[in-house]
């Protein structure tokens, strides 16, 4: 991991605390992001949190789609 990489995850970070407060000063929470790939069930990195699909689960999907078109 290099510092882009850390870099990245602090922002990321930070922004997610920063959406929490938001959230909780209006008087709701926000809905958790998911923890685990919605394809395999890995666990996922924290920079593939928003996206719900692991490396290797969405390296497929785009796979799909180029040859046939669909994911």
């Amino acid at each position: 991991m290099d510092d882009a990489d850390r870099a990245t995850e602090c922002e990321e970070a930070a922004r997610a605390a920063l959406e929490r407060r938001i959230a909780a000063s209006r008087g709701h929470e926000p809905k958790p992001t998911r923890s685990h790939c919605q394809d395999c069930g890995a666990a996922l990195e924290v920079h593939r949190l928003m996206y719900g699909l692991c490396l290797a689960c969405a390296e497929r999907a785009e796979t799909r789609q180029r040859l046939w078109g669909h994911a």
